[in-house]
């Protein structure tokens, strides 16, 4: 695709377009190709493709996505772009959702009232001849209903929409699902209705199922026969369902049922392969672990240990690693007859761990690599037209809350609670003599945080609203 498009710009003088842009690097991210997705942002810059704030919003966003950026890491990013596009914003506060900056490119349709922000109060009155935008005129303001929290909103306005003929996709679907939950409950009978008429209309319902199967999930119902009541039906179940029903019953005290949704997610979504994502991996890991199945345990690290694959050296996996050592380990200690057979686990739980921590090191490579690209795409910018008449209002103006409150809707969740924990697992190591080394590693670093952290909260009068807002979201994001 990347190949197909050059040639038509570069050959057939066709023009580069945002979507088509977004695109292309949307499969660079998927394939984690990072020279390639590199290679591509430097030829929409040289193509004449502006490099406003949709597309730092629309490239950080897939930088979450495939590169597992932090929050840190954005508003890292965002403070060394201004150097150059002090015009840019943050992206929490320029995006009225989370799907990046598509929902912005568009123009006005005909009945469709927008605001600066891409909210749409309104649906469109007439359908036109495109449908799949009237559809997403339908969707934006269903969404808009959404995020004030009206379900009833939401889901009226799915009906005038479908009666339309505007509001038969998955993810209109899907909010309507919602919105019906919140009001009737995880039983709710409209969203029987509503999910079986799809189906009977050979319409998409995966995504609708997610949040049904969740709520229900939630609400004690029996996972085996809710799941297997679904794959009956030829329906593809998400992976996030799986892992919501694996810890659901690990929760009870049920970990050979949470294997067995191991398994069955593995068969339908991972091609047999246990391993397959981080989340089987870390609920495999924890309910072998806390079964004794050293076995089993033994062949899903090595096949996690076979691969190299940028989610393994996600925090969950690391996590579920450390705290089956330890878990190993304090049964070493009490059981004289296996301890050979616990050593021989441990060495293998070292190897995994070995294993995380050398993808940790690349994808963190990675990252730095992918942010300074983003960065130096926009050293030669200059300040759009359109920021002067406010496609994206200066976000900070108007704004009557104190400086030092936010909106807690930007909120992030605080990882301090956690500090303590994560700090007391690592103590637990294996190898005894690394011990006195790391912990006063991490003295120093809880040192040098504390003292950057005092730093950050006294911001140098010189500093703009903007700037003290940055330093003010890295604190926050390194807490």
């Amino acid at each position: 695709m990347d190949v197909f498009v050059r040639d038509l710009v570069s050959n057939h003088h066709m023009s580069l377009n945002k979507p088509l842009a977004f695109f292309v690097m949307d499969r660079h991210g998927r394939t984690r190709n990072l020279q390639a997705l590199v290679a591509w942002v430097q030829f929409c810059q040289d193509g004449g493709l502006a490099m406003d704030q949709i597309f730092f919003n629309e490239i950080a966003d897939k930088c979450c996505r495939y590169w597992n950026l932090s929050r840190a890491d954005v508003v890292r990013m965002l403070k060394d772009a201004r150097t150059s596009a002090p015009w840019l914003k943050d992206p929490l506060l320029t995006s009225y959702a989370s799907e990046g900056g598509l929902h912005d490119l568009h123009k006005p349709l005909p009945g469709e009232k927008v605001d600066s922000y891409g909210i749409a109060p309104t649906l469109p009155e007439r359908r036109g001849d495109s449908i799949s935008i009237y559809e997403r005129a339908a969707f934006k303001h269903m969404n808009t209903l959404a995020l004030e929290n009206d379900w009833t909103g939401v889901y009226s306005a799915y009906k005038e929409a479908t009666k339309k003929g505007l509001g038969d996709s998955s993810r209109c679907l899907r909010l309507a699902v919602v919105a019906n939950i919140h009001l009737e409950g995880p039983h709710s009978g409209t969203v029987s209705c509503l999910i079986n008429e799809a189906y009977i209309r050979k319409h998409d319902i995966s995504g609708a199922l997610v949040p049904m199967l969740v709520a229900r999930l939630e609400a004690g119902d029996n996972v085996n026969d809710l799941l297997r009541e679904n794959l009956a039906k030829g329906q593809h179940i998400h992976d996030s369902v799986y892992n919501k029903a694996a810890r659901v019953l690990t929760q009870k005290g049920n970990p050979e049922a949470a294997i067995k949704v191991c398994e069955m997610a593995a068969q339908q979504n991972g091609m047999g392969e246990l391993a397959y994502n981080k989340f089987n991996f870390a609920s495999l890991i924890h309910s072998y672990t806390g079964q004794g199945r050293y076995r089993d345990l033994m062949s899903l690290i090595a096949s996690f240990i076979s691969k190299s694959e940028w989610w393994q050296g996600s925090k969950e996996c690391k996590e579920s690693v450390k705290l089956a050592m330890k878990h190993v380990a304090s049964r070493a200690a009490r059981d004289h007859k296996r301890e050979d057979t616990h050593k021989q686990v441990l060495l293998r739980l070292d190897d995994a761990l070995e294993h995380i921590k050398s993808l940790r090191a690349t994808n963190k490579q990675e990252r730095d690599a992918v942010t300074k690209e983003v960065v130096g795409a926009f050293k030669t910018v200059e300040e759009p037209v359109a920021f002067e008449g406010g496609f994206f209002p200066d976000t900070q103006s108007g704004r009557q809350t104190p400086k030092d409150k936010r909106s807690p809707d930007w909120e992030l969740p605080s990882r301090r609670d956690s500090t303590p924990q994560a700090l007391s697992q690592s103590r637990h190591r294996i190898v005894e003599d690394e011990l006195p080394a790391r912990q006063h590693k991490i003295d120093e670093i809880r040192t040098a945080r504390h003292e950057r952290t005092k730093r950050e909260r006294t911001p140098s009068p010189e500093l703009t609203e903007d700037d003290i807002y940055l330093e003010k979201e890295i604190a926050r994001a390194m807490a």
